[in-house]
């Protein structure tokens, strides 16, 4: 038979599993520890900055719901090997104020916990963005490519001050500096063109299927330098390959 004491104490239990002063205490003092660390600690709000801009990055190259909840995780881990070794720190400081080897020990072995979570995070960040990034970049022309482009624009806009009544006749068309393409793929380009009446638009675009040709076999227009000239019924296109 249970007695009267066994049953004040089993009332007393079944009462705080529903209470919530002791859980409202606990988490107060929670947030005052995370305050002081933020507050003074320069370590944790480095770790708190990095950690929100990878996961922002996260979310910018869309990664999926299983590589997110990867990087919380690692960013979380990082975030508790800090705060235990903080908090190691502090009670050895309590502990011993003077110099111990032993208390040195102590400290060292949790600071090694947070240099194996952060090797982990930078690993876990490699796998995860290593294939982001170069897409990225590889939208970002290179300055060459820039100067290139401006030089295509120039030469486009001297085009078309040309007047289109300007007209030459070529019998033959005769391409130079040519070794990535083929003679079958020239003669296809040049044939159409051959004795007939062309004008600046004509030879323009000429040059226009060569360079596509070119980028057909993965050199970039960007990269040659075509320049004509016509000389008695011939025109003769010199190419600068790369």
């Amino acid at each position: 038979m249970p007695t009267e004491k066994n049953k004040i104490f089993k009332n007393k239990v079944i009462r705080d599993i529903f209470r919530f002063k002791g859980f409202r205490a606990s988490f107060k003092i929670a947030v005052r520890g995370l305050t002081y660390l933020f507050l003074y600690h320069r370590n944790m709000r480095l770790i708190f900055l990095l950690g929100l801009f990878s996961i922002l990055l996260g979310f910018y190259f869309n990664l999926k719901g299983i590589e997110l909840i990867a990087l919380s995780i690692t960013v979380t881990l990082v975030f508790m090997a800090e705060i235990f070794n903080t908090a190691v720190e502090l009670m050895m400081d309590t502990i011993a104020e003077k110099y111990n080897t032993k208390i040195r020990l102590i400290k060292d072995i949790a600071a090694g916990i947070v240099v194996i979570t952060c090797l982990n995070a930078l690993l876990i960040g490699y796998v995860l963005f290593i294939r982001k990034i170069p897409y990225v970049f590889a939208e970002i022309p290179t300055p060459a490519q820039i100067i290139r482009s401006e030089e295509l624009i120039q030469q486009d806009e001297a085009w078309r001050k040309k007047i289109k009544e300007d007209r030459f006749y070529i019998s033959k068309i005769l391409v130079k500096g040519v070794r990535a393409l083929s003679e079958k793929d020239l003669r296809e380009i040049l044939v159409p063109f051959e004795k007939k009446w062309l004008t600046a638009y004509d030879i323009q675009e000429i040059i226009d299927r060569i360079s596509d040709a070119y980028e057909e076999n993965g050199i970039f227009k960007e990269e040659l330098e075509i320049d004509f000239e016509v000389k008695k019924k011939v025109l003769e296109i010199t190419v600068k390959e790369p």
